[in-house]
């Protein structure tokens, strides 16, 4: 019986100190893991690159532009419009049709691209501009 009080004395009294420890130990490590996401997050916001490719798909109601890229490994990139997105050839987002050729100057945040120029290359469809009629005089 003195064996059981015995055992759980230690393990009674040694707990606390057990848990202490791994609260302290635990402590700076979220503070370090908390810098690197930080640092990591930082590095996304500065990184910025450009996607030249055709436009697969416009959503306007959430503000997602789908582009596949024109290189080699045509990789398909979510894009997202902002407010503050500005454009060249184009006017908005609307302007914007599945097929016209585009280059999306863009910055990755937390996984996402969002897209900070969009200017169109060349339009997949262009209106055919009626052929001018020749007046005939008629005898």
């Amino acid at each position: 019986m003195f064996l059981i009080f015995y055992i759980f004395g230690i393990l009674v009294l040694g707990l606390p100190s057990v848990q202490a420890d791994s609260w302290d130990n635990q402590s700076p490590e979220t503070e370090a893991t908390h810098e690197i996401k930080s640092d990591e997050a930082m590095a996304e916001v500065e990184t910025g690159g450009s996607v030249e490719g055709m436009v697969k798909r416009v959503d306007l109601a959430s503000g997602v532009l789908v582009v596949r890229d024109t290189d080699e490994d045509a990789k398909v990139y979510n894009l997202t419009v902002k407010k503050t997105t500005t454009y060249a050839g184009i006017s908005s987002l609307s302007d914007i049709n599945p097929g016209d050729s585009i280059t999306v100057d863009c910055y990755g945040l937390e996984g996402h691209l969002i897209a900070e120029t969009i200017t169109l290359q060349d339009r997949a469809y262009q209106k055919e501009k009626p052929e001018k009629l020749e007046k005939v005089l008629v005898d």
